[in-house]
């Protein structure tokens, strides 16, 4: 396997978006971008064991917290079901895409979507899409429901609009594919109108789809070139 040469932006995402440390995100993202713990250890100028005791600290913080980056997830080829709760997931997910929608309810406060790409294979390219909903429940807790799901380019075009509640949410969606290379129109891609069961103008479209795109952010990926649109 090919081994990603922007592990330093992952680290920096993992750093910022969970409680791993410094130096536990820079590990962890080695880990992920298909570095050994012999080249993480050369890399990081640290003993082995000293990468080993890293490694099982971030297992802890895992038991501490599920809402952890890229830690857990299902495998190339199935989905939450089979998925371990505090397995740690080793597999190389590269983030490519993520996009953030707040709302003003104390039910639904925010929706956060990530996009990630895998290569297994010199012809297989998978997708690993997390839906993080975070529900307020007494104004002084939140609860985070989160669905994972591992696709091909065309399962994940069917599949990735299944839980929009609105245009804002088809359109944030829309444009992950997007910038992940992936043509939302193509194939079995369905229609807002489809997805909603609701009659909306060009122009409703084309805001709703100017405001996903100020939402998403493109994280870059330096190891390889992404499949143009498909």
């Amino acid at each position: 396997m090919l081994r990603h040469s922007g592990w330093r932006t992952h680290a920096t995402y993992l750093e910022e978006e969970t409680p791993l440390s410094t130096r536990q995100a820079e590990i962890l993202a080695l880990q992920k971008t298909y570095h050994t713990k012999e080249e993480i250890a050369e890399t990081l100028k640290l003993p082995e064991e000293t990468v080993d005791h890293h490694i099982d600290e971030i297992q802890e913080v895992l038991a501490q917290s599920k809402r952890l980056c890229t830690l857990v997830g299902p495998s190339p080829s199935s989905d939450t079901d089979v998925r371990t709760d505090f397995e740690l997931d080793t597999m190389p997910w590269n983030l490519m895409t993520s996009g953030k929608l707040d709302y003003d309810d104390e039910e639904r406060t925010r929706l956060k979507l990530e996009l990630y790409h895998g290569k297994w294979n010199t012809m297989s390219h998978t997708y690993l899409l997390v839906e993080r909903e975070i529900v307020d429940i007494d104004r002084h807790e939140t609860r985070t429901i989160e669905h994972r799901g591992a696709y091909g380019s065309e399962g994940l075009r069917a599949t990735i609009y299944d839980d929009s509640e609105s245009l804002d949410e088809y359109y944030l969606r829309y444009v992950l594919l997007e910038l992940a290379g992936i043509d939302p129109t193509e194939g079995s891609a369905r229609s807002p109108q489809a997805v909603l069961d609701q009659h909306f103008t060009e122009a409703d479209a084309d805001a709703a789809r100017k405001r996903a795109k100020e939402r998403v952010t493109r994280h870059k990926i330096e190891s390889e070139k992404l499949p143009s649109k498909q």
